[in-house]
């Protein structure tokens, strides 16, 4: 019941994480007292099987994340929905991969962009593992030269039929909003076939909308 409303946006906490700076961040974002708090993706390092991990880590960043003082809307990135135990994990806890909201006439479209065959994410997974060996030094090879590197997913990620699918559904039973945020982890608008983002913003063509993704 606001005249306007703001948001503001994480992203990418994997990787090397300082200890203290995303607690930090919360205590600021609850300073700016934005309605509500997005996410496009990379929320914990994962990339791996081991469930007992998976659980620590999503315990450690829930932990932090629930000292916000408003709601927080959960993306996955591809450290979050690595494999298909990943993609499993995050239904058990946390629902749908990607799904829609609408606040104050505004739509929120949030996409999952590894959305792969369980056959595709597994190769994606395998040639991962592979390349990380090359570039920790346990196996001789060059990364820039690995199958994983060469793969166009690593970059753009990708989206199935059903996932598009479900969005045009949205959209037609929201043709009236004031504006739609279209949000993901990996640049999907960059791949170019079935797969990236051209059917979506083909369907957004006639409405103000924006992207926003993580993945630098």
């Amino acid at each position: 019941e606001e005249e306007d409303f703001t948001f503001a946006i994480i992203s990418d906490l994997n990787g090397g994480e300082r200890e203290g700076v995303y607690s930090t961040a919360v205590a600021q974002l609850n300073r700016l007292d934005p309605t509500f708090v997005l996410s496009v993706g990379d929320l914990i390092d994962g990339g791996t099987e081991d469930t007992a991990q998976l659980t620590k880590e999503w315990d450690s960043f829930d932990q932090r994340t629930s000292k916000l003082n408003m709601p927080f809307f959960y993306l996955g990135g591809n450290h979050d929905l690595t494999n298909p135990k990943m993609r499993t994990f995050w239904k058990n806890r946390l629902g749908p991969r990607y799904y829609h909201f609408v606040y104050e006439d505004v739509l929120f479209l949030m996409l999952d962009s590894e959305d792969y065959t369980e056959k595709r994410m597994l190769e994606i997974y395998e040639a991962r593992a592979e390349a990380l060996k090359i570039i920790a030094g346990e196996i001789e090879g060059t990364y820039e030269e690995s199958e994983y590197f060469k793969m166009s997913e690593r970059k753009t990620g990708g989206m199935s039929g059903d996932q598009l699918a479900y969005f045009k559904n949205v959209l037609e039973k929201n043709p009236n909003v004031k504006w739609t945020f279209v949000l993901m982890h990996k640049p999907l608008w960059q791949r170019e076939d079935e797969k990236g983002l051209g059917q979506l913003e083909a369907l957004l063509a006639n409405q103000p909308y924006t992207v926003i993704n993580g993945h630098p």
